[in-house]
């Protein structure tokens, strides 16, 4: 179904739901629509699947071991952000 859309209008709108967001260079725009191909659509699907499955249990299992990222991490969100409530239990 995805593949359907006509690629520049399926990036613009999952960019900027109403347009391209100002903040995006035409550039890179037109970067993520020349990789809008049956298997970059696959790909995408793949990790979204993996997030949910095995992924999830390899993030259980290394959080049960007490494993943590060992490389220098710097994460930032805005305080709107859905991940706030569930990375403050984390911290």
């Amino acid at each position: 179904m995805i593949a359907a859309i006509p690629a520049r209008e399926f990036v613009v709108r999952h960019l900027g739901r109403t347009g391209a967001p100002a903040f995006f260079d035409q550039r890179a725009v037109n970067e993520y629509v020349g990789c809008f191909a049956p298997k970059t659509i696959h790909g995408f699907w793949e990790d979204y699947r993996a997030a949910a499955t095995i992924d999830l249990e390899h993030d259980n299992a290394d959080q049960q071991a007490g494993r943590t990222i060992s490389a220098p991490t710097l994460a930032l969100w805005d305080a709107a952000a859905a991940s706030v409530d569930s990375m403050a239990a984390t911290s």
